[in-house]
């Protein structure tokens, strides 16, 4: 049984690893940040630490990598 902060960190992990895969699905078109953090029901500056938590790199950053 997971605790409640292993839960919610599992869900931001998750928030997380649909970002890199819609990222890496519409690398070609121009990218909002603030359009992926809503569709998680985050606030963008919380996303972005997230993001480079789990990344090593901010969502700017991943996406300059990848194009």
């Amino acid at each position: 049984e997971l605790s409640a902060s292993e839960k919610k960190d599992k869900e931001y992990h998750v928030s997380v690893r649909w970002a890199l895969d819609y990222i890496d699905r519409h690398i070609s078109e121009k990218l909002n940040m603030a359009f992926l953090a809503n569709k998680r029901n985050l606030n963008y500056s919380y996303f972005s630490q997230l993001f480079k938590k789990y990344t090593g790199m901010s969502p700017t950053e991943y996406i300059r990598k990848l194009g």
